[in-house]
């Protein structure tokens, strides 16, 4: 996160000699901030406060590389500490919750924070960033109606005003569009063929009617799988694409054209 490498660099910068020019500007910036001045090392201590954890830069007279070191290390830990509550806590982010972080070569492994596989490997950008809106959650509810897992039973109400707007029997989450509801032709296209490649790679049923757990822990697999995640991303993206155009003309329309510009990206 760029707070540790800007604390990094405060490191590097205490350690110079007195007599250094970027030493001789700290100091003054230090005097503006005892001052209640603007500065860098003001903007920095708001920074760090702001983050989870609240933590304040200490004065300059204080600091040292191992003080440092270990206030890098508290932000960390605590920034990610928050991050991992908000994942565990919103349903909407239930797609990220328990991932395990693919990789080219060897098992995958827990990442909290880094550079995300579909980052890297997915080419296009609208199927990138149409994978990237699924596993944030921003695609609920402006086009699906139900998050992808709420953690408590819904209310009857709940339950009539999530429903997906085709079949009318599940609730519209992306699992049931993506895996499970058979009232579009054209996505359920689109699907075997989907199905039909995957199982090239890893045993997935034929024609499974997948229960809504089941579902999800497909398409969990899917996209945290390094082989996989190109041309899941690419299933995504077109089925998304065939709903949002029943859900603006009421028409289901297999020869719906894939967005070729970031302007007709899925939103």
């Amino acid at each position: 996160m760029r707070v540790s490498l800007t604390l990094r660099y405060l490191k590097y910068l205490i350690g110079l000699p007195n007599t250094h020019y970027a030493s001789l500007a700290l100091a003054e910036n230090d005097n503006l901030r005892n001052s209640l001045h603007p500065c860098w090392l003001s903007d920095l201590d708001f920074a760090i406060n702001q983050l989870p954890g609240n933590h304040r830069l200490p004065h300059l007279h204080a600091l040292d590389g191992t003080l440092i070191d270990k206030l890098i290390k508290a932000i960390e830990f605590s920034t990610k500490t928050n991050l991992q509550s908000h994942i565990d806590t919103w349903s909407k982010l239930s797609l990220l919750r328990h991932r395990l972080e693919p990789k080219e070569g060897g098992p995958a492994k827990p990442q909290m924070i880094g550079l995300r596989h579909y980052l890297t490997q997915i080419q296009k950008h609208s199927h990138r960033r149409t994978i990237t809106k699924l596993l944030c959650g921003d695609f609920t509810p402006q086009v699906f109606r139900a998050s992808p897992s709420p953690l408590r039973q819904l209310t009857a109400t709940e339950n009539l005003n999530r429903l997906c707007r085709t079949c009318v029997l599940h609730p519209e989450t992306p699992q049931h569009i993506l895996f499970q509801c058979s009232s579009l032709p054209s996505i359920c296209s689109l699907r075997a063929d989907f199905i039909t490649y995957t199982h090239q790679h890893r045993p997935v049923p034929f024609n499974a009617s997948f229960s809504d757990p089941t579902a999800l822990h497909y398409l969990k697999s899917f996209i945290f799988d390094w082989t996989l995640i190109t041309p899941t991303a690419k299933f995504v993206h077109n089925v998304i694409d065939r709903w949002r155009s029943f859900l603006d003309t009421g028409i289901d329309r297999e020869d719906v054209a894939e967005s070729g510009s970031e302007d007709s990206d899925v939103e």
